[in-house]
């Protein structure tokens, strides 16, 4: 089956998003994002995440804005991927446009 570049794709998270499963999480999320014009994340508010996870995240919006792709998360930020990007330092000084990614929000 051939995936069209200008097709969305959602890709489900659940469980443990950590430096573990980090590796695998990059594979899937690459793939998506070179044969998909976007792909929404849809992360369980229960998923156990750290640093890596989120920097992955990162490292990810970054490559996609380079293809001129979307990446988008469903929801916004909430549990543990809150908790982590608070703990991390993501939500001081944040840029607008990281609010909108993270958080949903429009403005700071």
């Amino acid at each position: 089956m051939q995936i069209s570049a200008d097709t969305a794709a959602p890709l489900k998270l659940t469980g443990a998003l950590t430096i573990r499963t980090v590796a695998e999480v990059k594979e899937r999320l690459s793939g998506l994002i070179s044969n998909n014009g976007e792909v929404t994340l849809e992360i369980a508010e229960t998923s156990q995440v750290d640093l890596s996870f989120v920097q992955l995240i990162e490292a990810a919006r970054a490559y996609a804005e380079s293809c001129r792709k979307t990446l988008l998360l469903k929801a916004p930020a909430s549990g543990g991927l809150l908790d982590v990007l608070t703990r991390g330092g993501f939500n001081d000084e944040i840029s607008s446009e990281t609010a909108k990614f993270w958080l949903h929000r429009e403005t700071v």
